[in-house]
């Protein structure tokens, strides 16, 4: 896949997405959805404190993280239902969230 480093992708519609490894470090992804999109293996890595990324009202209904890297630093008002983490448990039997369910790496 291409790196997409630093890119806003902010309201983007990317429903049913294949970024299966993708590089997204440092990308925007506020108010994105991702509904149904598999982001397996995606790498999350802010770029130093230039750039951090930014899940802010994003929808991951039904998406799938299985393996991604580095939780995003901003994850305020996204929508968790569904969603397989990064560890490949549910977010709904963690509270409708991943946090505290990414990988490190």
């Amino acid at each position: 896949t291409s790196p997409l480093v630093c890119t806003n992708l902010d309201n983007g519609d990317l429903t049913g997405a294949n970024l299966t490894g993708a590089n997204l470090t440092g990308a925007n992804l506020q108010s994105t959805n991702f509904t149904y999109a598999n982001l397996t293996g995606a790498d999350l890595s802010n770029v130093s404190d230039l750039a951090a990324v930014d899940f802010s009202n994003a929808n991951l209904t039904n998406a799938n993280l299985a393996g991604a890297k580095n939780a995003p630093t901003t994850n305020s008002g996204t929508i968790w239902s569904n969603t397989i983490c990064p560890d490949t448990s549910n977010s709904d039997a963690n509270g409708a969230t991943c946090a505290g369910h990414f990988l490190l790496g």
